[in-house]
């Protein structure tokens, strides 16, 4: 199980480099919406997956690589949203915080 958190780490990372990629694209919010569509469904999934008492490895690598379709763009209509003076505060607080 180790090894798929350590895959499923990966994935959110690869993702979430696609996902910053696409959002300049396409645009941050429109992301956000087809990131979240696209959670649910999957959360859908995870419902009927588990109520027939099953554990599905796919399912879960699916789920790590669709959140940053979500977190990413919206931490930067998060950090566009805050002042200058306090962003960088909020920053070196979670960078202190993560470390």
């Amino acid at each position: 199980m180790q090894f798929c958190n350590i895959i499923a780490i990966f994935l959110y990372i690869l993702f979430g480099i696609i996902a910053g990629y696409i959002g300049d694209r396409l645009g941050r919010y429109k992301l956000v919406n087809i990131g979240i569509i696209f959670t649910l469904i999957l959360s859908l999934c995870h419902i009927y997956v588990l109520s027939s008492n099953d554990v599905s490895i796919e399912l879960f690598f699916i789920t790590s690589a669709a959140l940053p379709l979500v977190t990413i763009p919206a931490t930067a209509i998060l950090a566009g949203s805050i002042p200058v003076a306090l962003r960088y505060r909020i920053l070196s607080l979670s960078h202190a915080v993560g470390s």
